[in-house]
C-alpha cells in the first residue's frame, strides 16, 4: 500500500516483525527458528497444542516445514486425521440409521448425513428405474398391439383386392374367349363362302383366301398376348407360368 516501503524503514517495526517471524518458524520447526524446548514453553497458548503433532499436519499436507520441500501432490487424496483424544473426547461414528449422539462430533454428523443422503438418492432412482421400465413395457405392448392389428386389415384388405382383381380378369377372359370363338366361326363361314365362291366360278382366287386366314390367326394371337402377356395375369388366371432361371 501507499508508503509499505518507509513503514519498514521504521526500526521498531522491523524488530516486531522479525520476532514474529521467529515465533512462526519456531511453532513450524522451519529454518531461521529455534528447535529447542523452551522456545517452544516460551510460545505459551499459541504453540501447536495437544491433539495433533507437526508430524500429522506435515503427512497431512505434504509440505515439508524442516527444510522447506513439497512432497507428492495431495490435492484430493486427503484423510481424515484423529487427534489424541482423551476418552471423554473420543468421538463415537453411530449406526447406520440413527443420528450421532452429539452433533458436536462434526464427523460423525457429516458421515451420518451423508449416508442418509445417498440411501434417499438410491432408492429415488431406484424407484425411477422400475417405473420407466414399467412405462416402456407398457409403450411396447401396446405398439406391438397395434401393428398386429394394421398388418391384419392390410393382409385381408389385400387378399379381398387381389380376390377382386382376379375375378375380373376371368370374366374379362372368358369375354374375349367368346369373342374370339365367334370371330373364328364368322372368319370359317366367310371362309367357306368364298371356297364356295371360288368352286362356283364366282371369280374369289385362293390366294384372297389364305390372306384372309392368315390374317384372322394373326388377329387371334395378337388378341391372346394382350390379355396373357404377363405372369401376373397369367398366374391370377391359374395358367401356368414359366421359371426364371
Amino acid at each position: 500500500g501507499r508508503g509499505g516501503s518507509r513503514i519498514m524503514q521504521n526500526a521498531t517495526i522491523r524488530a516486531a516483525r522479525d520476532r514474529a517471524n521467529k515465533r512462526i518458524w519456531t511453532l513450524l520447526e522451519m529454518p531461521g527458528g529455534d528447535r529447542t524446548a523452551s522456545a517452544k514453553a516460551a510460545l505459551g497458548p499459541y504453540g501447536l497444542g495437544d491433539k495433533r503433532s507437526l508430524d500429522d499436519l506435515i503427512e497431512f499436507t505434504g509440505i515439508y516445514l524442516r527444510n522447506l520441500t513439497i512432497g507428492p501432490n495431495r490435492c484430493g487424496n486427503i484423510d481424515w486425521v484423529p487427534w489424541n483424544w482423551t476418552n471423554a473426547e473420543r468421538p463415537t461414528v453411530p449406526p447406520r440409521d440413527a443420528a450421532p449422539a452429539s452433533l458436536h462430533d462434526d464427523v460423525a454428523r457429516d458421515i451420518w448425513r451423508a449416508e442418509r443422503f445417498v440411501g434417499r438418492e438410491a432408492a429415488a432412482a431406484e424407484e425411477f428405474v422400475a417405473h420407466e421400465a414399467a412405462a416402456a413395457e407398457r409403450f411396447i405392448g401396446r405398439e406391438a398391439a397395434t401393428v398386429e392389428r394394421f398388418a391384419g386389415r392390410e393382409a385381408r384388405a389385400a387378399e379381398r383386392w387381389a380376390f377382386r382383381e382376379a375375378g375380373e380378369l376371368r370374366r374379362e377372359a372368358g369375354a374375349l374367349g367368346r369373342g374370339l370363338s365367334n370371330f373364328e366361326r364368322r372368319a370359317a363361314a366367310e371362309a367357306l363362302e368364298l371356297e364356295r365362291r371360288a368352286a362356283a366360278g364366282d371369280g374369289v382366287s385362293g390366294l384372297l383366301i389364305a390372306a384372309l386366314a392368315f390374317a384372322a390367326l394373326v388377329t387371334t394371337y395378337w388378341a391372346f398376348r394382350a390379355v396373357f402377356a404377363t405372369k401376373a395375369e397369367r398366374r391370377a388366371l391359374g395358367l401356368p407360368v414359366a421359371k426364371q432361371v
